[in-house]
């Protein structure tokens, strides 16, 4: 159903009394005017026939919104062909609004009625004074693309990622007492055992711990037996009791005119005289950093 005080393009009829068929292409012998609630009056627009080829006889008119103004319409004409009839056309506008609250409401009451509203809804929505969004609490559930300003109350729950530098914090951050103190207490329990990483209460000292570090005098032996091996013959003096040590330390020295070879992994020493023969080969064994055992195995 149109509306009143719209626009409306209707058709109609034109037909030959003589002939009892329809005449086409008589469009610029029409006049026409509209008919609003019983009240004559003038059509601007132009007719124009539908589609002489597939709908001979039918015209179509655009009714403007200023003419379409009556609650019930008729649109009526003549021809100055002789014998051409107008076949008048009727139509009703919308007029009132539909019942609301099952009351017929007018126009004037449904305008009252929204200025109402509106007077409640106040300046920018500024009489809305409680929504339900979704709930009493006001929670919002989903993502926020704007800017929030003004306070939080509470952050429930994790927070996944922060995308950005954080401008300021303004006011001290409180942190619990009680997560605090546990907190020191995990630290402190990371103990001084050899090898771990040692964090004082106050988490003002860190230390590292290395085990199995030699004592100065365990140094100093290592030392000492590092530079027997560089020793030439003769210039070690062992007692009587020593005497087969003496023996392989001296074919060991007796190596010296000729070369030594290392493994790359440090765990084998092999000992030539100057002639290329293999003296001795010493394998090593123990765990790093020392001291080792080296295993003499004489040629």
């Amino acid at each position: 159903m149109p509306k009143i005080n719209t626009a409306i393009t209707p058709t109609y009829y034109a037909y030959n009394t003589s002939t009892g068929g329809a005449i086409s292409g008589d469009e610029g012998n029409h006049t026409l005017k509209v008919v609003a609630d019983g009240t004559m009056g003038a059509v601007a627009a132009s007719p124009a026939e539908v589609s002489a080829g597939d709908v001979p006889g039918l015209y179509k008119i655009v009714v403007a919104n200023d003419e379409n103004t009556g609650a019930m319409m008729a649109l009526h004409g003549k021809s100055t062909t002789a014998d051409i009839v107008i076949v008048p056309v009727f139509w009703t506008c919308e007029s009132n609004a539909a019942q609301v609250s099952g009351t017929d409401q007018t126009a004037n009451d449904n305008g009252a009625d929204l200025n109402t509203l509106i007077t409640q809804v106040g300046t920018a929505g500024d009489g809305l004074t409680a929504i339900n969004l979704p709930n009493q609490t006001m929670d919002i559930i989903g993502n926020i693309t704007g800017n929030l300003s003004g306070s939080v109350g509470s952050v429930i729950g994790a927070v996944g990622s922060v995308i950005g530098a954080v401008g300021s914090v303004i006011a001290a951050v409180v942190t619990d007492v009680a997560s605090r103190t546990a907190s020191k207490a995990d630290v402190s329990a990371l103990g001084t055992t050899a090898g771990q990483l040692v964090i004082n209460d106050n988490v003002t000292a860190v230390g590292i711990l290395v085990s199995d570090v030699p004592t100065t005098a365990e140094f100093e032996a290592r030392t000492l037996l590092a530079a027997a091996y560089a020793t030439l013959a003769g210039q070690v003096t062992l007692s009587s009791e020593h005497a087969a040590i003496v023996i392989d330390l001296g074919e060991i020295l007796g190596a010296v005119a000729g070369k030594t070879v290392v493994n790359a992994a440090g765990t084998q020493v092999k000992l030539y005289d100057d002639s290329d023969s293999l003296l001795v080969t010493l394998d090593r064994t123990g765990t790093s950093p020392g001291p080792y055992t080296w295993t003499p195995t004489w040629e």
